[in-house]
């Protein structure tokens, strides 16, 4: 799962007008955007697969090679010469399983109908970018990926308030659970920004419904404020608060079985987060006062009842109990 993610380089600089613009020398937060040279949307009109794709689908071994016709419907970013690289194009695409690193289109079952965002540090837009990018990502109706991507695109040449002001008001907005794109985009701007740049967006994310994110960004969102906040030698207290607040609230929700595609989000907080959080000298300080009050009981209800719960490893019930000094009386 983790691996989905793309390594952290600098962001592009863009040409933009002197109103709005990032000063020279300000910090830039990598997005999905700045990391890769081209991104644009295409639609699978057909796809054949071959011999042994079945298997390979649901044993995750061997080969798969599909014959596909695709469309390119958008281009977000990157060259596209309309003249020599038509919108409609057939490839075949050659699945496998690696163990050590990721190949293209990685054990993605790609059906007719399907749209795919394909993000590449290819130079050109067209099928060998297609048929050779490393993770497709798949466009559903369950989460606002176009619209993350857009508002990350718009907000690049915007000083860094401004992209947390921006990243906020979206978060704040009612409507289609965002991405892991906008998730990633926001745990950079915490770590970047002045308590002052992102007390909006810190407020924004703590105040957060529960769908806000769809499950699959929530798993990677937590993953990188952890990451954030366990790399910088002192991490800005808005960041760690944050963090403190969100893994409180997924840690209270209602718990999901996990799949082949997203473990357990829960077992994940118990495996990683409190574990780090209750190891953490600053963290532990900023956890007494950084949960609101009504979030503080339900959390220390839950930590009562897995810390009396037999039927919990030893070392499961041990963690609540050191947990429960930190979120005050009941």
């Amino acid at each position: 799962m983790l691996h989905l993610r793309t390594s952290s380089l600098n962001c592009t600089l863009l040409a933009v007008s002197l109103a709005g613009a990032a000063a020279a020398g300000e910090t830039r937060v990598p997005t999905v955007a700045s990391q890769n040279a081209i991104i644009f949307l295409t639609e699978i009109q057909s796809a054949q697969p071959g011999e042994g794709c079945n298997q390979f689908h649901t044993s995750k071994v061997g080969h798969c090679k599909t014959k596909v016709r695709a469309r390119i419907l958008r281009v977000f970013k990157g060259e596209y010469d309309r003249e020599t690289v038509p919108d409609e194009f057939e490839v075949q695409i050659q699945q496998t399983i690696i163990i050590s690193a990721i190949s293209p289109w990685s054990d993605n079952n790609i059906q007719a109908g399907q749209r795919y965002l394909i993000l590449s540090r290819a130079s050109q837009i067209g099928p060998s970018a297609f048929a050779s990018t490393l993770a497709p990502v798949l466009v559903t109706d369950q989460e606002d990926t176009i619209g993350d991507l857009e508002l990350i695109l718009n907000s690049e040449p915007l000083t860094l308030h401004q992209q947390a002001s921006a990243v906020a008001g979206a978060i704040a907005a009612s409507g289609t659970p965002h991405s892991y794109f906008l998730g990633n985009y926001a745990a950079g701007l915490l770590a970047a920004g002045s308590e002052a740049d992102t007390m909006d967006l810190a407020r924004a994310m703590e105040d957060s419904t529960d769908s806000a994110f769809s499950a699959f960004a929530k798993f990677l969102l937590l993953s990188e404020l952890w990451d954030h906040s366990r790399s910088a030698a002192k991490p800005p207290e808005n960041l760690l608060k944050t963090y403190i607040v969100i893994t409180a609230q997924y840690f209270l929700l209602p718990s999901e079985e996990p799949t082949l595609d997203l473990p357990s989000l829960r077992e994940d907080i118990l495996s990683h987060h409190i574990p780090w959080l209750l190891g953490s000298e600053r963290a532990k300080a900023l956890m007494r006062t950084a949960l609101p009050p009504a979030l503080s009981q339900r959390l220390r209800k839950q930590a009562l009842d897995l810390a009396a719960d037999e039927r919990q490893r030893q070392e499961r019930r041990q963690l609540m109990k050191e947990l429960l000094p930190l979120i005050g009386p009941n």
